[in-house]
């Protein structure tokens, strides 16, 4: 429980510093304090700028993120590259849904989305395969075609995309692949140790995917959408490397990504407002799905 406290307590840290750039240690502890007291603890926190120095540091080798004092502006701040982690981002939530329900379950005037990825009850066997360096074996189950098959893998990295886990790692031929953990079954860590192929960068190869999709180039895509969907995009973005520009009745958005299943399907979903401006064999794309849609349903 004291580790749990502890992991708490840099959480909190992360998330003022984040939200007030620039704050004393003095304002950092008085957040914290105030944070505990909401969530039920009344013990005594014992926090002095000595533990906060010493939580600096804790939170770099835990997290990789710098909080460093600013001279010219005079207070703690964490680097803006450094700032888009989503998994602390994650953690945060959870922590907040855990002390909403901690009396008995969450109450009526809280609902959490229902529909969640199944699959995670192999994310700590996985993980430790990975740390170890151990092969796995799993039956798959495929979507197309639909069947299912015996998979030996060596597990590089695990990969959360659209509100799926994914394990990533070579196949029986040393091939990268992903493997949704809703699909696997009967998984087993075997003694069985290989070495990291360490020439294999994982984000390079799905830095430009819009979810786990690689089969496609990567290509400079410009749209348009109406002025309350951009607003929407803005506040969540299609994919990291999205810039916006605001005209008077539209939105642009340029992208650089693969143009794969999974992102045609993300712009479906916005069929009331996008228009595709660049490259033309997506518009023709969009123009040959929709025109097949209304064929169906017409």
């Amino acid at each position: 429980m004291k580790k749990a406290f502890h992991i708490q307590r840099y959480l909190f840290i992360i998330r003022f510093v984040k939200n007030h750039p620039y704050c004393s240690k003095k304002e950092i502890i008085e957040y914290i304090v105030t944070q505990f007291s909401e969530r039920g603890n009344k013990q005594n926190i014992g926090l002095s700028e000595r533990n906060i120095s010493r939580d600096f540091e804790e939170i770099r080798n835990t997290f990789g993120l710098s909080i460093d004092y600013n001279y010219l502006n005079k207070g703690y701040s964490i680097p803006v590259n450094e700032q888009q982690d989503p998994l602390v981002d994650q953690l945060m939530e959870n922590i907040d849904l855990l002390h909403i329900g901690i009396d008995g379950g969450l109450p009526e005037f809280v609902q959490p989305e229902k529909r969640r990825s199944r699959g995670t009850e192999h994310l700590l066997p996985l993980k430790n395969a990975i740390t170890n360096n151990k092969n796995v074996q799993f039956k798959y189950k495929k979507f197309y075609p639909n069947v299912i098959e015996s998979k030996s893998v060596q597990p590089y990295m695990l990969k959360e995309s659209r509100g799926r886990w994914y394990l990533l790692g070579l196949d029986q031929n040393k091939n990268p692949k992903a493997y949704g953990l809703d699909r696997i079954n009967e998984l087993e860590v075997q003694d069985k140790t290989f070495r990291k192929n360490i020439g294999i960068d994982w984000n390079e190869m799905y830095k430009y995917s819009f979810a786990m999709f690689t089969d496609q180039p990567v290509e400079n895509v410009v749209l348009s959408f109406d002025q309350r969907d951009g607003n929407y995009i803005e506040a969540m973005p299609i994919h990291s490397s999205q810039t916006i520009t605001r005209q008077e009745e539209r939105v642009i958005v340029k992208l650089k990504i693969r143009i794969t299943l999974d992102f045609i399907m993300e712009l479906m979903s916005r069929s009331w407002s996008v228009e595709v401006i660049a490259p033309l064999r997506l518009r023709q794309e969009l123009h040959d799905i929709y025109k097949g849609a209304m064929k169906r349903n017409g």
